[in-house]
């Protein structure tokens, strides 16, 4: 019976072999023989599975084996550890099952498969995975210590916190920081938290540095000193008794840098005593130091330079007029696009940037939207060397077989130069990178650690967000980037945004958060203009009034349903106290429509003078509806629509008023409709059924080639 089963058995793809009851092996298939190395199968035969059982595993396999053998029942699926003759350790997933002579159990016989492979495999992925998520981690500890670093100028409440925050970050106990003092012979605790409550603080302790070997070498060599026995370690003499107290084994030392000098350094004595500090611990506590250490160097400044606060403003208002240069003054227009931008920084100086320009062929247009890391002069200065870079680097001649690559080597010469030039300093941006092909629709993009732009429907529904394709640019060199595509079909939009969207606050304390944000614009729009300026309404009306602490930047990109017409509208209840918004959206609209200034004055003008008289005389004796106005241009024409509620007049048929008239007996409209009247070409003026009154007027007016920006808070 066996002999008729060899060939089948010598057929499978699954290893097979048996055994009598003390583990001999009676039978094998040519596969398994093979793979152990044996040629013949009589070469195998009779002996012991020990004799390819892996010595670590033997001892669960033969338990394995003499519970099929005493239960008389099978075993699914366990791993079970080999070794080939030529000593290679492979990992089979085995089925043992017992061979029955009559009710007497005689043997067991096994399938194996080898599975080493998968497993390898599992394992790389899942190194992989803990790799991306130490990195994710790493650039949250940096971007959350940056944040802090900047909540305030007040150097005692920066510190406090940072050390809090770094508790959080690192398996420490406490976390202290000690800065040198003027004579130079002692460190001073200036900011120090622990974890547990209890814990003496060691704010205001002095260390001498005389037999203090291991502070003086981490000031001197300006690198990180990690100590595995605080206590025993001689060149910790000075505070032995300290660490003994305190039951201080492994610490960290890291030196706090200002501008290459070591001004003080940072304690963080490990929670387990026995705790080894890995490299990316040793490396990302390197990072953090440099941003506290600019920290300190920011409030030190700042306290010392008050009294020269005019002087600091003076030199700001150039910055900003300079910085404001490097935003672009007018967006291309793209057949069948349309672009629209929104920003405001938060200070005179701002990290933030979105960028949009053509290459040689006007058929790709670059779109960018980026974050520097950290506030003020320092980020707005690596702005623009990010903004230079990226637009030197970008004047290539891209064909359509050519944008990835051209796309990676853009980002990877920007991200290559900043990380090797200027390292040190520990500045990075968060950018997003696209490139458009206005003919296919296909966007070539490439996200270095930016929020994720979401990309809608017509009606608004959320498709996909573009997640990142890379770390932060200028992190650390030759960092891994790769290039995502995205097809546009008609209509369908994105929108880009900064961090300072989500996280801009109220007086309470409450973030805008970013679900709030993708579930605002999750509706049908006229226009990408017209939902950002909505946007921005919504998020004054969160912030109210709240100082803004982090810059705005928005950049949306739409494929047109209808290339050559435009349509950009707001609704608003009909009150005086919304009018002043009424005549911005129209006049931003206007010049977002590429009107020169005096068609969009004219527009603007049209539009105070009517909605005014609709809220006035309109609503006369009945509750006050809404208004909706609308701006819509054709080749040539440009057109505003004004629809309302109330009741009907004929404002169009405002007659020349008699100037000698006094005002209370002009007709209604008056002079100010006169004045429209000779604005426009024409103005029409119709009832809608049900209930809705609709006002036109039209211009013929000559459009620019491109879209002005409007940065506000330029």
């Amino acid at each position: 019976m066996q002999d008729e089963l060899t060939p089948i058995l010598d057929s499978l793809k699954e290893f097979y072999f048996e055994t009598d009851i003390r583990g001999v092996l009676t039978n094998i298939n040519q596969p398994f023989s093979e793979h152990l190395g044996f040629k013949n199968k009589a070469d195998i035969l009779g002996k012991h599975i020990r004799h390819f059982t892996s010595t670590d595993t033997f001892r669960r396999v033969f338990q394995n084996f003499s519970r099929v053998i005493e239960t008389r029942e099978a075993i699914d699926l366990y791993h079970y550890a080999y070794r080939t003759r030529d000593g290679r350790e492979r990992i089979g997933e085995t089925t043992v099952s017992p061979i029955l002579s009559g009710e007497t159990v005689v043997g067991a016989r096994c399938v194996l498969r080898d599975i080493t492979d998968r497993l390898n495999e599992e394992a790389e992925l899942r190194k992989a995975k803990e790799a991306v998520e130490e990195q994710a981690r790493e650039l949250t500890a940096i971007n959350r210590i940056g944040v802090i670093s900047n909540q305030s100028l007040n150097l005692n409440i920066i510190l406090e916190s940072l050390c809090e925050e770094l508790t959080r970050i690192f398996p420490v106990r406490n976390a202290g920081i000690a800065l040198m003092t003027t004579d130079k012979t002692c460190l001073e605790v200036v900011a120090f938290h622990s974890r547990d409550a209890n814990e003496k603080s060691a704010l205001g302790i002095l260390l001498p540095l005389k037999d203090n070997q291991a502070s003086r070498d981490v000031l001197e060599k300006k690198k990180i000193l990690v100590v595995q026995n605080a206590q025993q370690d001689p060149r910790m003499k000075a505070v032995a008794d300290v660490s003994k107290t305190r039951g201080t084994k492994a610490i960290m030392l890291i030196p706090l840098l200002s501008r290459g000098t070591a001004i003080g350094t940072i304690g963080m004595p490990a929670r387990d005593p026995e705790h080894v500090f890995s490299e990316r611990e040793i490396n990302l506590a390197g990072i953090i130091s440099g941003q506290i250490a600019a920290a300190i160097d920011n409030a030190q400044l700042y306290a010392k330079t008050e009294t020269a606060l005019d002087l600091v403003e003076r030199d700001l208002e150039i910055g900003r007029q300079i910085q404001s240069g490097f935003f672009p003054e007018t967006t291309p227009a793209i057949p069948g696009w349309e672009i629209a931008a929104h920003f405001e920084a938060a200070r005179q100086v701002a990290g933030d940037f979105y960028d949009v320009f053509p290459f040689d062929d006007p058929r790709f247009t670059a779109l960018i939207i980026a974050d520097v890391c950290d506030k003020g002069v320092g980020a707005a200065l690596y702005m623009v060397l990010f903004r230079s870079l990226l637009r030197a680097f970008s004047r290539v001649e891209l064909l359509p077989d050519t944008i990835q690559d051209h796309l990676l080597e853009i980002l990877s010469s920007t991200n290559d130069y900043i990380a090797d030039i200027h390292g040190s300093a520990n500045m990075f941006a968060t950018l997003f990178f696209g490139i458009l092909d206005e003919e296919t629709g296909v966007l070539h993009y490439i996200n270095g650690g930016h929020e994720p732009p979401a990309i809608l429907d017509k009606d608004g529904h959320l498709l996909t967000r573009l997640m990142p394709t890379g770390p932060a640019v200028g992190l650390f060199p030759s960092a891994p980037f790769t290039v995502g595509q995205y097809i546009f079909e008609r209509d369908e939009f994105l929108v880009g945004y900064t961090d300072g969207v989500s996280d801009a606050q109220n007086e309470l304390g409450q973030t805008f958060t970013e679900e709030r944000l993708l579930k605002y614009i999750q509706v049908p729009w006229t226009s990408l203009f017209s939902m950002l300026f909505e946007l921005k309404t919504e998020l004054r009306n969160h912030m109210h009034g709240y100082k803004q602490f982090d810059d705005i930047t928005l950049l949306s990109l739409r494929r047109k349903l209808t290339p050559q017409v435009e349509q950009h509208g707001i609704c608003r209840p009909a009150s005086l106290a919304c009018l002043p918004e009424l005549r911005d959206f129209v006049e931003t609209a206007a010049v977002h429509c590429r009107l020169e200034h005096k068609d969009a004055h004219a527009f603007k003008l049209a539009a105070e003078e009517i909605c005014s008289n609709i809220i006035q005389y309109g609503y006369q004796g009945i509750a006050p509806g809404t208004l909706s106005v609308f701006l819509e241009t054709d080749p040539g024409m440009v057109r505003l629509v004004i629809r309302d509620d109330g009741q009907h007049f004929p404002p169009d048929q405002a007659a020349a008023p008699n100037v000698e008239e006094r005002w209370q007996e002009r007709q209604i409209g008056g002079l100010g409709l006169y004045f429209v009247q000779q604005l426009m070409d024409r103005v029409s003026y119709t009832r809608i059924e049900p209930g809705f009154n609709q006002l036109i007027l039209e211009k013929h007016v000559q459009l620019t080639e491109s879209s002005p920006t409007r940065n506000e808070s330029w």
